[in-house]
């Protein structure tokens, strides 16, 4: 059966009837019981702020794609922005999730999203790699060899030396210190799989960039062989003193399923794709903390803990001091969308947090009535067009006066961030 298309937000489909389907919608990822909006909508079933495919049960399945004007998104400009920010390994892989043990959903127009997600946080962490240095190993090896070294295996020397009266050669074991360990070969063989996948980014404007990317590492495994066995795959053990490499091991071996269920043979990519999931909301959030740290550099501080919570991004120079919180909601474009009280009084308990005021080099306890008034800052998204010019953070201006001033709020702004489009 084809499976269902909603948009972000939409109600599911009414065949998915929730007396019928209650049981099956216990733990779903891409939509979820939603209180009304206003008094003439009725609670239901909703997507939210996530897009993918999902099996509802063993034959129907859900596909939810980007919201009401947001449908030519570029992902890729997106992703690239997102990895080069900076930000630590585990906040990255709350931006998507794959059930790789869940069978394949005909999703073409999505996979063309999923692909290059993987191909490119996988590019990136390598190539964090890469510029630490690969790990070595002892690795065992067996050889056949003029002088003996470590210790002669009998048992091989017997066979393949003494029975042929080759007495100048000794079979040995011994242990090397190489850069030719599994993780390292996995890494490779990944890599050369990620070449006929990346092609199927050949068209888009950063091609080259992403190109750079995957030439500059797999220079670096030049003396790591691709040899890899299925159980070495199945057995492979992370190791907390190489975060990177758990994650690279983790990419490569969605990478190998993804493009073949057989490690030994090429395959071609399938239309098909797991079960997976993008948080829009996060992804829209490392995107526009990517463009700010490019713009402004360390004057930008992401998720800083405080009694009251976490803000999206905190901005800290000698000219402005600002709370701003990224909101994945295209209508505030509009300044007459009063923004909702729950986000007014979220920022507003922000400026009032001892812990962030100390964040911003304020000294909440030695002198409170010297502190200002903070302004706070609503980041949006809207679709890049023609008409709407370049990104709107310019490095050469302070970020108050890239942004407008709400009509209804002391000291509120709204700043737009356009989302990439494809040309």
């Amino acid at each position: 059966m084809d499976p269902k298309y909603i948009k972000e937000h939409e109600t599911l489909p009414q065949e998915f009837d929730p007396q019928k389907w209650n049981d099956s919608f216990v733990g779903k990822k891409l939509f979820k019981w939603t209180e009304p909006l206003n008094e003439n909508d009725n609670w239901a079933y909703k997507a939210y702020y996530r897009i993918g495919t999902e099996w509802i049960d063993k034959e129907n399945a859900l596909i939810v794609t980007t919201k009401q004007g947001l449908e030519n998104i570029d992902f890729v400009s997106m992703f690239l922005q997102c990895f080069d920010s900076g930000i630590e390994l585990g906040r990255l892989s709350t931006i998507y999730d794959i059930e790789l043990d869940k069978p394949l959903i005909n999703a073409k127009s999505l996979s063309t999203v999923l692909n290059p997600l993987i191909e490119i946080h996988f590019l990136t962490i390598v190539e964090k790699i890469v510029s630490m240095g690969l790990k070595k190993d002892y690795m065992s090896r067996t050889e056949n060899l003029k002088k003996v070294k470590s210790r002669i295996n009998p048992l091989l020397n017997e066979r393949k030396n003494t029975v042929f009266k080759r007495f100048d050669r000794f079979y040995c074991t011994f242990d090397e210190f190489t850069l030719d360990n599994f993780e390292n070969r996995l890494i490779k063989k990944a890599l050369l799989l990620s070449k006929d996948l990346l092609l199927y980014m050949s068209n888009h404007q950063k091609f080259d960039e992403i190109q750079s990317k995957y030439v500059k590492c797999l220079s670096a495994f030049e003396h790591v062989s691709d040899q890899v066995e299925h159980w070495e795959v199945r057995h492979v053990k992370t190791n907390k003193l190489y975060p990177e490499y758990n994650e690279a091991v983790r990419l490569a071996k969605i990478i190998l399923k993804r493009t073949d269920s057989s490690i030994h043979r090429n395959s071609t990519i399938l239309d098909k794709t797991p079960p997976f999931w993008i948080d829009m909301s996060i992804l829209y959030e490392l995107y526009v903390y990517g463009l700010l740290r490019k713009a402004y550099g360390n004057s930008v501080m992401y998720q800083e803990s405080g009694v009251t919570g976490k803000p999206d991004f905190i901005f800290c120079s000698d000219s402005e001091k600002i709370i701003l919180d990224t909101k994945y909601i295209p209508r505030f474009d509009n300044n007459s969308n009063q923004l909702d009280t729950y986000i007014i009084r979220q920022l507003s308990g922000y400026c009032r947090d001892a812990k962030l005021l100390k964040k911003l080099r304020y000294d909440f306890v030695s002198a409170p009535d010297s502190i200002p008034v903070i302004p706070c800052v609503i980041i949006y998204p809207k679709e890049k067009t023609e008409a709407s010019g370049s990104f709107c953070i310019d490095e050469k201006k302070t970020i108050l006066e890239q942004c407008t001033q709400d009509d209804n709020l002391l000291y509120f702004y709204r700043l737009c961030i356009q989302l990439p489009t494809i040309i």
